[in-house]
């Protein structure tokens, strides 16, 4: 077996020239078409099955391609030969806004072909009579007639179109027209006369003469669409086994409809409505009698016209429901149907009800309506044991429609009795009272007793109640043990209604309370207060004392109950001194922590910090944090390391918050500024100034120069009086 691996070069003539055999021409041939074509012309000269000879193409060559006029990028371009004219206004952006896509001239050697983007779109295979040569010109020029469409179209666009093409070329290009177009007249927009004027063109006449509409550029044609809703149908809606619509003609009448109709058995026949839209949109309804039509009576037999609505309704809709209502003592109260034979009796509904429960007294009563008067109600009152029991009683009423039975249960004449159990038990509250009951059942009743009951301590207050007499309170004290034995006479006491039970709890009665301690002292954590008046000293030393790291004037205590939060600590002083106003007695979930020693102060606030230090140095607020001096104020961290207040500072709004969380604030004596001291771990703030709000400048009042003038003259006047008697008493 023999193989053959041959590499050929298309030469400038645009052949290859295999050995022993003739040239073969491939210029301008696809690659698809070269196949078959090489396979014919090597099978003259080798033996080969029909799967063993393959053509694959490793390169093609590059040409220049210049292209010009309305594309978005023009000039020469490199591109592999295999491309064809519309690969390469691919590669220049395509045509503008502008630009021709039906008169494309491909130009080589002086020979021009006009290449029509349109054909190409209708026929793609065309694209290979176009190959293109180095060196070739494309040139799009400006679109000249291109015509805009617009409606009931599938492709709405504009579009160019070339000589002899009209409005019917104009419509095969945009797609064919829509299912609701409206084809009698097309409307066509034209600039005519420096006018816009309106045409209607006939299309659908032209189409059956085979004629055609010439366009002009700048033509916009409109297709309509059909907007009224369907023209030629009859529907059918309501009680019928399928919704549907029906073609109508002008002979149809109810008869033809309903014999293209399925009904059900609940299909009202007699009273069904042809709903008749009129032009002016308002309704209309006639009546008709579908039964008798079926029957071969054809009186209601009314003609039809388009869009009639033929609406079948349900035999209960013109039905009024009517139901009996049972409430009361029964087994199971509800709202029942009403028997339409109008046979049902008293001793009937309240059978269907479940029957009379145990309790049901002996009289019942029937609300019923009066004939025409919805707001007025008679009432019957029955004997419904008699109704129930007596064969033929005249209690067992017929009912009638929206009849209401009221079974009234001895219950309802006894009040509601109660006892209540207070205090050290699992559950207080009240309990229906029954009779026998015990003490013991009234603390089982509220869950038991806690671990602070005091069962030598049980109070029962009882009310006396006599008939027409004013009511007393007695207490009776009960001594029992917890296990409440059958033997223990006590916990059998018997209870009356309205007793209130009191499970008093035992004298100075609480559970461990947890304090905890945390950070500097040898021995953190959780520990039980083991004194009524245990103070934060005490709680020290049975921690073990301050570690060697501890930072005392930073302690800090948290109190939870009441929520009362953190408390400003003096721990120095606390231990110092047992008697200490700091040296506070501690509280169930206290928490105290000592932190580790603290050798820095932080400046924060309305200083001048910024222009000294780099940004990496300022934490927020303006926050630097220094080396602490013994001994010194507030003033000299400022002035020594902040580079003194700003502009915007407050000088009496200077600070220090120790580590305890106590603030001290500057004082002032006389004319001095004191500053507080600092201590290790303070924060020295600087506040700002207050903005002030401008003031509103007062409306200037008109000046009343004769009223002033006239004062003036006699104060002066009055003055020259006295003058002159002081004169003539010298």
């Amino acid at each position: 077996m023999s193989q053959l691996n041959e590499s050929y070069e298309i030469n400038a003539d645009g052949y290859i020239a295999p050995d022993r055999m003739p040239r073969i021409f491939l210029k301008g041939v696809t690659i698809g078409k070269a196949k078959p074509m090489l396979k014919n012309y090597f099978k003259r000269f080798y033996r080969f099955g029909e799967n063993d000879f393959q053509v694959s193409l490793n390169y093609s060559r590059n040409i220049n391609v210049n292209i010009f006029g309305e594309v978005y990028q023009y000039g020469g371009f490199t591109i592999p030969a295999i491309n064809t004219a519309f690969n390469a206004l691919i590669a220049a952006g395509g045509p503008t806004n502008i630009g021709s896509v039906r008169k494309v001239k491909l130009i080589r050697n002086g020979v021009t072909r006009n290449v029509d983007v349109y054909k190409f779109m209708a026929n793609p295979t065309i694209d290979q009579d176009f190959y293109l040569e180095n060196n070739d010109i494309i040139q799009v020029p400006v679109a000249d007639l291109t015509v805009e469409i617009s409606g009931a179209i599938n492709r709405p666009f504009q579009y160019e179109l070339i000589e002899g093409e009209g409005l019917k070329k104009l419509i095969e290009y945009s797609g064919g027209l829509t299912a609701d177009a409206i084809q009698t007249t097309v409307q066509v927009e034209r600039y005519q006369n420096d006018k816009r004027i309106v045409l209607d063109v006939p299309y659908l006449d032209l189409i059956k003469k085979g004629g055609d509409f010439k366009l002009q550029k700048g033509d916009r044609v409109t297709i309509f669409r059909v907007k009224t809703k369907s023209e030629n149908f009859v529907f059918v809606k309501g009680e019928v086994r399928a919704e549907s619509n029906f073609e109508y003609d002008d002979e149809m009448h109810v008869s033809d409809l309903v014999k293209k109709v399925q009904f059900t058995e609940n299909s009202n026949l007699k009273n069904a409505f042809i709903i008749r839209t009129n032009p002016d949109n308002t309704v209309g309804l006639i009546r008709v009698n579908i039964e008798k039509i079926l029957q071969g009576d054809m009186s209601e037999n009314i003609l039809l016209q388009a869009q009639d609505e033929l609406k079948i309704y349900r035999l209960d809709y013109f039905t009024n429901k009517s139901y009996i209502n049972v409430n009361g003592a029964v087994k199971y109260p509800n709202k029942f149907d009403y028997d339409a034979n109008k046979n049902l009796k008293i001793k009937d509904i309240v059978t269907y009800a479940g029957g009379l429960r145990p309790e049901a007294w002996m009289y019942a009563y029937l609300f019923r309506k009066k004939p025409g008067l919805d707001n007025e109600v008679n009432v019957v009152r029955i004997n419904i044991i008699d109704a129930m029991t007596k064969a033929g009683s005249d209690q067992n009423l017929n009912l009638e429609p929206f009849d209401s039975l009221f079974i009234v249960s001895e219950g309802d004449f006894t009040e509601a009795m109660q006892i209540e159990v207070l205090g050290s038990v699992q559950k207080p509250g009240k309990f229906q009272y029954t009779k026998g009951l015990t003490v013991k059942d009234a603390v089982s009743l509220s869950g038991g007793f806690n671990y602070s009951a005091a069962t030598n301590r049980i109070e029962v207050f009882r009310v006396i109640i006599k008939e027409n007499q004013p009511t007393q309170t007695i207490v009776k004290t009960i001594n029992t043990s917890k296990a409440m034995s059958e033997l223990d006479a006590a916990a059998n006491f018997q209870i009356d209604p309205f007793d209130i039970i009191v499970v008093r709890a035992q004298p100075e009665f609480e559970f461990q309370k947890i304090v905890n301690i945390s950070g500097e002292v040898k021995y953190p954590g959780p520990y039980a207060l083991i004194s009524a008046n245990e103070s934060i000293a005490d709680l020290i030393d049975r921690a073990g004392g301050l570690s060697s790291e501890a930072f005392a004037a930073g302690a800090t205590l948290n109190r939870v109950q009441d929520n009362i939060g953190f408390v400003v600590l003096d721990l120095p002083q606390a231990m110092k001194r047992k008697k200490s106003r700091y040296n506070f007695i501690l509280k169930a979930g206290d928490d105290i922590n000592i932190p580790k020693q603290k050798d820095l102060v932080s400046i924060s606030g309305a200083t001048n910090a910024a222009d000294l230090y780099p940004d990496k140095l300022i934490a927020s607020n303006n926050t630097i944090n220094v080396a602490y001096y013994e001994g010194k104020n507030a003033l000299f961290y400022i002035d020594k390391y902040a580079a003194g207040l700003s502009k915007n500072a407050d000088k009496n709004k200077v600070t220090v918050e120790h580590p305890n969380g106590k603030i001290s604030r500057t004082r002032h004596y006389l004319f001095f500024k004191i500053y507080p001291k600092v201590t290790k771990g303070s924060v020295v703030n600087v506040g700002f100034k207050d903005v002030k709000a401008e003031k509103q400048k007062k409306e200037g009042k008109e000046v009343d120069w004769e009223k002033i003038v006239s004062s003036s003259l006699a104060q002066i006047t009055a003055v020259l009086s006295l003058y002159l008697l002081i004169d003539k008493v010298d």
